[in-house]
């Protein structure tokens, strides 16, 4: 039996915002972020699409053990819409599937108005060319190599879609929406209902959960800027600002880390059952990790650890 090949890289653990740059696929981005920091293995928490930019989540080290609660959160874009014609992706980096037509103002029209239609819970089809699997292979794959195939409808939330401005053939949005909507197909829609096709032709993602672009790093700043890259490493509690903190004594926290499960007192007892917290230790600060808020068997609420943080660093934003 061969030896196990050592871990390389130093143990970096953390959360970096990046900004990320139009031709990077996600995952080109989330390693970049390994190398510069010479962490030993690195993940991130959504995928963009080459040609999109904005804020990606990565998490370095074992911060990578939370990548889970931030896959699922709502996400805000800024997005132009391109009138006229539909392409193969739904994006303009596919081909056009007909010939252009003119953008006439009725079509403008109908086009804005079927905006107003995309909000709310409705079921949306997916772009073909995506990570969805059919019988167990991407999708994307089976486009690419000219299979027949249909994606059924899913149900997706548009939370807002707020119109930001017009061109002769173009419409500006800024959308907040659920964990699985397309905004690629929310293009070719709004397209097929103003009866002159449409796809994305530009995505920026605003916010993931309660974090911001603004607060994101370029990715060049990040790989060259020493200064920058120490700046930009944060306690996966603050990526984790959407679900609320609780704090315990030292004794529930060391009961918690050898899978006790302390009761809950003061206000915080009151908490839902079901609630993810984020666990801070009062006596110094720490991170703990995350737990679930459970009944006890004498009415009150209790502690199970969910997700521990192994790093022991203090709680930050």
């Amino acid at each position: 039996m061969g030896r196990r090949r050592r871990a390389k890289g130093a143990p970096i653990h953390g959360v970096v915002l990046v900004d990320k740059p139009e031709g990077l696929t996600s995952r080109d981005v989330a390693e970049a972020c390994r190398r510069a920091y010479g962490a030993q293995r690195a993940g991130h928490t959504g995928t963009l699409d080459p040609m999109a930019t904005g804020l990606l989540v990565v998490c370095l080290g074992d911060a990578t053990r939370f990548v889970p609660f931030l896959t699922g959160l709502d996400k805000a874009y800024d997005a132009t819409i391109q009138l006229g014609f539909a392409t193969t992706t739904d994006d303009r980096e596919g081909e056009p599937l007909d010939a252009p037509v003119e953008v006439t103002p009725r079509a403008l029209e109908a086009a804005t108005s079927a905006l107003e239609g995309m909000q709310g819970t409705f079921q949306q089809v997916p772009p073909r060319v995506s990570a969805i699997k059919v019988d167990g292979r991407r999708s994307y794959d089976r486009a690419r190599e000219g299979e027949a195939f249909e994606l059924p409808a899913r149900p997706v939330t548009v939370h807002t879609l707020n119109l930001l401005g017009t061109e002769p053939t173009r419409l500006r949005v800024h959308v907040s929406v659920s964990k699985g909507t397309f905004i690629r197909s929310i293009a070719r829609d709004v397209g097929a209902a103003a009866g002159c096709g449409g796809h994305l032709a530009t995505l920026r993602r605003t916010s993931v959960g309660a974090v911001d672009v603004s607060d994101a790093h370029a990715l060049s700043a990040l790989v060259d800027d020493d200064t920058v890259r120490a700046r930009a490493l944060l306690s996966p509690f603050a990526a984790l600002a959407h679900l609320p903190a609780m704090g315990v004594d030292a004794s529930a926290c060391s009961r918690l880390r050898f899978g006790q499960r302390p009761q809950i007192v003061g206000a915080d007892a009151a908490t839902p059952t079901g609630t993810i917290v984020r666990v801070t230790d009062t006596s110094n600060g720490e991170f703990l990790g995350l737990a679930e808020v459970e009944a006890n068997e004498e009415g009150g609420t209790r502690l199970r650890a969910v997700r521990l943080n192994p790093t022991g660093e203090a709680a930050v934003g």
